[in-house]
């Protein structure tokens, strides 16, 4: 996997997948640890902000799709 593009991406981009990212990662460790505790409900709520970065950051990113870029 080259990181070329990703790097050459707008600001924008780059933050919404690292966030993506981060969420991903951090969700993963949600399941991994034991639920109910203080660390899992912060956790949970830093899940929920990432996600909706990810999702709200989604909207400013219009540059469209190349051909033969996917």
């Amino acid at each position: 996997m080259n990181p070329t593009p990703l790097l050459a991406a707008p600001w924008l981009v780059q933050a919404h997948v690292a966030a993506a990212f981060a969420a991903i990662i951090l969700g993963l460790v949600q399941f991994i640890r034991p639920k109910g505790s203080g660390a899992h409900r912060f956790m949970g709520w830093c899940w929920v902000g990432l996600m909706a970065f990810t999702a709200l950051s989604s909207f400013g990113i219009t540059g469209g799709c190349r051909a033969g870029a996917v």
